[in-house]
């Protein structure tokens, strides 16, 4: 393991663990499938389960965290250039989208996620392909930094603040 995956990968449990902390507060069941690595490639980072008693319809649900505010969202589309191995932007099946700002402790949701994929054509000219350049790392990777407000106004996507959570959570 890198370092520098080892940076983000503790950013991103952090906001994994904001989102499961509020989304338990709206749902009796949420699965997780970070114990799970299959069903974590499969899926992506939590299920809500069907329930018809409820009305709840099942939702995968992914999971990003930046560690800054940059104003722009990275959607991986290549994983590993080196290997053709899609990013996750065209492996994600998840419904809905969380996107998280650390420092500002602010949160974007993209409500039908798959809506945003599947217009991803339309993206290739409007926000080209750029190589991931934050940290060093041996994979090379690349995706599509994307304005919020184009996917707030394209999408519906909504933001919130989750700074009380993060308090809750992180406050020593």
């Amino acid at each position: 393991m890198s370092n520098a995956f080892a940076e983000c990968n503790k950013i991103g449990m952090k906001g994994e663990a904001v989102i499961d902390f509020l989304l338990r507060r709206y749902y009796n069941r949420v699965e997780e499938t970070e114990k799970n690595i299959e069903k974590q490639l499969e899926l992506a980072d939590f299920v809500i389960p069907q329930s018809e008693s409820l009305g709840i319809k099942r939702e995968i649900i992914e999971v990003k965290t930046e560690e800054k505010w940059t104003g722009n969202l990275f959607f991986e589309t290549v994983s590993n250039e080196g290997i053709d191995r899609a990013g996750w932007a065209f492996t994600s099946t998840a419904d809905t989208f969380y996107y998280l700002f650390w420092d500002k402790a602010i949160a974007y949701r993209i409500p039908d996620f798959q809506a945003v994929m599947w217009n991803f054509d339309y993206c290739k000219n409007s926000f080209p392909e750029r190589p991931h350049c934050k940290r060093i790392q041996h994979n090379k990777s690349k995706g599509k930094l994307v304005p919020i407000e184009w996917v707030m106004e394209c999408y519906g996507a909504s933001s919130f603040s989750f700074q009380k959570a993060k308090d809750k959570l992180y406050s020593s």
